[in-house]
């Protein structure tokens, strides 16, 4: 979760920056726009700054931290395919009543449930 809000914030700053308009409508309500507030018949209350732009220290410290993060998932990601595999190998094995490595234990086979007796007596 914190890698897609990482990269959202870097594609933000990595985007060109139009001018923000900040707006009043006339009853009083605010508007956020890329166009001067003239144009739809607003009044101005201020134009908002693009952020400044990030040093060459921030953006490669930035790229690290962004490697950094892609082989820490990619690595996740390994371990748990691993994982995976060895899991199905197991219940594969256990399904056609081979032996299951050492320290593991074979899925539980489902339980059958027992059958209801549909033919009622009358008494009589």
């Amino acid at each position: 979760m914190r890698l897609f809000v990482l990269i959202g914030l870097l594609s933000l700053a990595i985007t060109s920056h139009a001018d923000a308009f900040k707006c009043t409508g006339d009853n009083g309500r605010t508007v956020y726009q890329e166009q001067p507030c003239e144009k739809s018949n607003l009044k101005e209350v201020g134009k908002i700054k693009p952020p400044p732009e990030s040093s060459k220290e921030e953006r490669d410290r930035m790229q690290g931290v962004q490697e950094k993060n892609k082989a820490n998932l990619d690595a996740s990601m390994e371990a748990r395919a691993k994982r995976e595999e060895k899991r199905i190998e197991e219940r594969k094995a256990a399904s056609q009543g081979g032996q299951v490595e050492e320290g593991t234990q074979p899925s539980p086979k489902p339980q059958s449930q027992p059958q209801k007796n549909n033919n009622k007596e009358k008494p009589g």
